[in-house]
């Protein structure tokens, strides 16, 4: 800082340089006020320029510092009409300052001056219905951005599906609807966003945030899902995304038969989403229900057989209830599922040491040795169990299978990790190998 305050008083009437300056300390240094002062100075000055002004204008708004950026915002909307950020940032000023009268005015001015001479575009529209989002106006939001989704609809490629900002106008859309109270409408626009994300997968986890977001806001839950539950038997077709929101937001507010019959639902329409099978457990374990639990996780398993995860919850879970043989299918069903994937023998084997079942554990670090060839971890571990047994001949044999061979270079860890198996058979035998088997 002291450098920076001293370039600043050296370079004073150059505004560049103080530019530059108070860009460093607000942005680089986090010392916003300070950069504040020097902008501020510079306005006085008249050495500001219209980059420096804007760069002002959101600093004192990041700083909540709305009041003093209206007299700046006025003049500058005067000065260039034609830009519409400027004008988006006044109208938050006011809001911010509670003048409603003149946000409504500038609207108006806004409105009237971007029909005329073509300055009506996509771009401009987007700007404005996110400041009436973001003053609260929700009426005007619903009005612009229905037309911009219209608007997007008509000019983009695959009208706007899979590309393109077609998502995010929904969702604004959602936001101002749910403002104004309209659920059903405000779920409608937000159920859009998500089918209007194509395949991009983080844009569809917002647009699903999103949606669960209006859910959460809204006054009247138990109404919308009423009527969702009277479309969806007059139609026969139900909406599981918004099902499974339903649940989302009624499991936060831990009424959970209300989430359980939300869930129940979605995972019918969608048996393999995971997430949904995880969160109806997630509320047959909060009412108690261990028996609901594991028909869930069973269920889960028939939609999605390779996801060998759900045999090894089933198997902690059969164990909680002291069903023992259903505990050893779950784990053998690993294995079954998957017997020729080195993933399932490496589960079955960590299972088996936990156990105590260590012959066995060692049987199935032999199959994770011989299907995956080209990695060390099935030898590596399959050392620690020949150790664990005491079987030290083995255990060297092994280690030296694994000194043998060549290795990718990802494993360069490896000779440590053999070095310290071989430092365990030296403590534990004092330095003899016997060879116990």
């Amino acid at each position: 800082m002291r450098t920076a305050e001293t370039v600043y008083a050296e370079y004073k009437d150059s505004p560049p340089t103080v530019k530059y300056v108070a860009t460093y300390v607000t942005e680089g240094l986090e010392n916003h006020g300070r950069g504040i002062e020097m902008l501020l100075a510079a306005l006085r000055d008249g050495a500001l320029d219209e980059d420096g002004q804007h760069k002002l204008v959101q600093w004192l708004h990041h700083e909540n510092r709305y009041d003093e950026s209206v007299l700046l915002l006025r003049e500058m909307v005067e000065r260039w009409p034609d830009n519409m950020n400027y004008r988006a940032h006044l109208m938050r000023a006011y809001f911010h300052t509670k003048r409603g009268t003149e946000l409504l005015a500038l609207l108006a001015d806004t409105d009237a001056h971007f029909h005329k001479d073509s300055r009506w575009s996509e771009d401009t529209i987007a700007v404005l219905s996110n400041a009436c989002l973001d003053c609260e106006l929700f009426e005007q939001a619903v009005k612009y951005c229905g037309e911009l989704i219209t608007l997007c609809k008509r000019t983009h490629a695959n009208r706007g599906i899979g590309h393109g900002p077609l998502s995010g106008y929904c969702g604004q859309l959602a936001r101002a609807y749910a403002g104004l109270g309209k659920s059903a409408e405000a779920v409608d626009a937000a159920c859009e966003a998500v089918v209007s994300c194509g395949t991009r997968r983080q844009e569809r986890q917002e647009a699903l945030k999103s949606l669960t977001q209006v859910l959460r806001e809204a006054k009247d839950l138990q109404q919308y899902v009423q009527s969702l539950d009277r479309d969806s038997e007059e139609t026969g077709s139900d909406k599981p995304i918004v099902r499974k929101a339903l649940g989302i937001v009624f499991a936060e507010k831990q009424q959970w038969a209300q989430a359980t019959a939300q869930l129940q639902i979605a995972f019918q329409l969608q048996l393999n989403d995971p997430e949904t099978s995880a969160k109806l457990v997630e509320c047959y374990d909060a009412q108690q229900d261990k028996q609901a639990a594991i028909s869930q996780w069973l269920a889960s398993l028939d939609s999605n057989p390779r996801d060998i995860q759900l045999c090894r919850e089933l198997g902690k879970r059969y164990g909680e209830l002291g069903r023992t043989a259903d505990v050893e299918r779950a784990h053998t069903s690993v294995v079954e599922l998957l017997p020729n994937e080195a993933e399932s023998h490496a589960m079955l084997a960590e299972i088996r040491q936990q156990q105590d079942r260590w012959p066995d554990a060692a049987a199935h670090w032999q199959q994770v040795a011989r299907l995956r060839r080209l990695e060390p971890t099935g030898l590596l571990r399959l050392a620690g169990a020949q150790i664990h047994m005491q079987q030290w001949e083995q255990a060297k044999e092994t280690i030296s299978r694994l000194r043998s061979q060549t290795w990718p270079e990802r494993f360069r860890d490896l000779p440590a990790k053999m070095d310290e198996l071989e430092t365990r058979i030296r403590n534990e035998t004092g330095g003899h190998h016997p060879g116990k088997t």
